[in-house]
């Protein structure tokens, strides 16, 4: 021992000072990197905003367009029974797309078959009972069991 000092001390404290500037340049180099990974000052980046200077955007607006499907009636290929009622009244018993379910129907309840265009119906064929009146379109469907049955006006 020197001078009252045991020799592991001034090692000791090196090692110390040494592991304390190595903690301190650690928390010295996250401190800089988190800083520069910061986003600037709020009011220095609006001042920077507001000094730019605006250009004005042009918007075009256009309308929309509205396209109108005008449908072309199937070709009259209608039987020989197309009388319709006397003021333009119908019972419609059924709308189909293909004709031979259609004429089939037609037989079943001796009805005849009309180009759905002719009732405002969206299908191809309708299966129709010429009537006089709303009356007697109402009646016929109130006497039709099977299926739905609809009272319809042709102005034709």
């Amino acid at each position: 021992m020197r001078d009252g000092r045991q020799d592991w001390v001034l090692p000791a404290i090196i090692a110390v000072i040494v592991a304390l500037l190595g903690v301190l340049g650690i928390v010295g180099w996250l401190i800089v990197k988190d800083s520069s990974d910061a986003v600037a000052d709020p009011a220095a980046a609006s001042s920077a905003l507001t000094s730019a200077p605006s250009t004005p955007e042009t918007v075009t607006v256009t309308p929309p367009v509205t396209v109108t499907e005008t449908q072309t009636p199937p070709p009259a290929t209608e039987p020989t029974r197309t009388e319709s009622g006397a003021g333009g009244w119908y019972a419609q018993l059924g709308a189909f797309n293909d004709r031979s379910n259609a004429d089939a129907a037609a037989a079943q309840h001796g009805a005849v078959v009309r180009p759905g265009y002719i009732v405002g119906s969206s299908s191809t064929w309708v299966v129709v009972i010429p009537v006089a009146s709303e009356s007697a379109a109402e009646s016929v469907c109130s006497g039709y069991g099977s299926g739905a049955c609809y009272v319809r006006y042709s102005g034709e």
